[in-house]
């Protein structure tokens, strides 16, 4: 069997992380901190329930 391709990280965002009024500097933070170790953002992905409260994140990189 060959070897995977990608590897994958998940970002669980915290409930009041992304508020009514999001943070865009915080967020934008987060992903350029993320992109410059080489990750790409996949997916996002609500939590059952409260879409705007809670969301997870999806990245890969090459592996």
């Amino acid at each position: 069997m060959s070897e995977p391709r990608f590897e994958y990280t998940i970002l669980r965002v915290k409930p009041g992380f992304l508020r009514m009024t999001p943070d865009p500097e915080a967020l934008a933070s987060e992903l350029n901190r993320l992109g410059a170790q080489g990750w790409e953002l996949v997916a996002p992905l609500p939590t059952p329930g409260n879409y705007l409260s809670r969301i997870t994140l999806i990245f890969k990189r090459p592996h």
